[in-house]
């Protein structure tokens, strides 16, 4: 689910199913399941207002704006779209990176 692009009733309602979920089957009280729901919908809001700084390595950034199309070798054409997935490729293709194109 993206959070970015929610509505503040949007996060309400996540933050709400958010703490039935914890709550559920604790026994715990109402005034815990209130509290609970606030702290989430403030995290929530401030992930939305800011973003957050685990999603900054998914974030793209503007090197990677430029149209870029990493192929391997032209016997396995497996076409890559970033340098790690490239990376992960030539762990295991038996044709050893023969040729790189960068388009």
């Amino acid at each position: 689910m993206l959070v970015h692009a929610m509505r503040d009733d949007d996060l309400a309602e996540l933050a709400e199913q958010i703490a039935q979920a914890w709550a559920r089957g604790s026994g715990r009280s109402e005034t815990q399941r209130q509290t609970a729901v606030a702290s989430i919908f403030m995290t929530l809001r401030e992930i939305h207002d800011h973003g957050h700084q685990l999603n900054a390595a998914f974030a793209e950034k503007p090197e990677q704006k430029q149209r870029m199309k990493l192929v391997c070798c032209p016997h396995c054409e497996r076409v890559m779209r970033d340098n790690s997935a490239l990376g992960r490729h030539i762990k295991f293709c038996t044709y050893n990176l023969r040729n790189v194109r960068i388009k």
